[in-house]
């Protein structure tokens, strides 16, 4: 069935305008981020409206990096591309901002049975690939880690994700860029030419709500689902490392034997409160993966939004070609959001097309 889209009255009032600026920017998470620094780069001029209290998994995120999944063993859907552009956008994005959030790490796959010993040297051997280690590791964490039949290295990354919103939003505040409050799709107006929101004047707009789409009038019927993560914050006297850590759940090292773990994948719920179900879920992969002690000194949750075919989703409305939107990320949104910005970026001032399986249109018909 195809989906329905609700067009906002006024729409047609207002007498087009020269345009202002080119785009307008709705949200700053992880995917509005890096569409904000996308357009900075590229010197397109543009404004964000964003309230620092909207919610956003973003501020909770581990900011794990890597191209690979675990349950396959195989490289994730434009994961190797991606991540090649990831580390050049995080590397590049630390110069611009003038702050120190990023960091290339391996991820140490723990492995727990010989039949996943056996696939991942079946997939080693079928893919070849520069990011996925050859050789499984012995347990360099004999005391501190349960790992008999060792460990498989993927290489990856970690962006403190906080640190990163925080250093952009200084810039773009200091630009005066920034317009820190909510977004109000009441007051947005659209005609041929562009679209007006109170006294700003865009050619287009870029929708990069998170979850929040659901509430958005010209999108809300698209099939965007809410998965709810939850984190804990650990102290884990003796382990030292400074790898990504993963087995069920991951553990990011922070340094001082702290770090973080999770996360859980709740789906359906769109509350961010931590509740005693999400930290036995993680406590209890973690008494499988440590023969440490730990103890939980923080729990934080926060909700991703996902697609049913756990792609991203980008382009244009089918009726406004003014509005366009970035959203669905997921739990890749580290990985894939430098990637997609550039992708849609790439479509909306050239017309390159974009690839199908994350483009809007594939869901349509659904």
């Amino acid at each position: 069935m195809r989906t329905q889209f609700l067009r906002l009255r006024g729409g047609n009032e207002y007498k087009a305008m020269q345009a202002t600026t080119d785009y307008l920017l709705i949200g700053l998470g992880i995917a509005g981020s890096s569409m904000a620094l996308t357009l900075l780069k590229t010197g397109k001029t543009f404004r964000v409206i964003d309230a620092p209290a909207f919610s956003s998994a973003t501020k909770i995120a581990a900011g794990v990096y890597h191209p690979a999944s675990f349950r396959t063993m195989r490289p994730i859907w434009k994961g190797e591309e991606s991540f090649e552009l990831a580390k050049e956008f995080y590397r590049e994005a630390e110069k611009i901002l003038g702050a120190s959030f990023h960091r290339e790490r391996d991820v140490l796959r723990v492995l727990s049975s010989e039949e996943e010993v056996a696939l991942w040297q079946k997939r080693f051997a079928e893919h070849q690939s520069r990011f996925f280690g050859e050789k499984i590791q012995d347990n360099p964490f004999p005391g501190q880690i349960d790992a008999p039949l060792g460990l498989a290295r993927v290489q990856g990354g970690s962006v403190d994700t906080n640190a990163f919103l925080e250093a952009l939003r200084k810039k773009l505040r200091a630009e005066e860029l920034l317009h820190e409050e909510l977004f109000d799709h009441l007051q947005l107006a659209i005609d041929k030419s562009g679209v007006t929101y109170r006294d700003w004047r865009a050619k287009r707009l870029i929708f990069c709500e998170g979850f929040h789409l659901r509430q958005n009038p010209f999108f809300h019927e698209l099939p965007l689902r809410t998965v709810k993560g939850q984190v804990l914050r650990l102290h884990i006297p003796g382990l030292k490392t400074e790898q990504v850590l993963n087995r069920e759940v991951y553990l990011l090292p922070l340094g001082n034997e702290r770090f973080i773990a999770g996360a859980t994948f709740e789906r359906g719920f769109s509350d961010e409160l931590i509740t005693g179900k999400g930290r036995e879920e993680i406590e209890s992969k973690l008494r499988a993966l440590l023969k440490a002690p730990f103890t939980v000194e923080a729990q934080h949750a926060g909700v991703r939004p996902a697609m049913p075919d756990h792609k991203p989703l980008l382009g244009m409305h089918p009726e406004h070609a003014q509005l366009a939107l970035l959203n669905g990320v997921g739990s890749k949104g580290v990985l894939w959001s430098p990637w997609l910005a550039q992708h849609l970026l790439d479509h909306l001032e050239g017309g390159a097309p974009l690839h199908p399986a994350c483009a809007l249109q594939r869901v349509l018909n659904w």
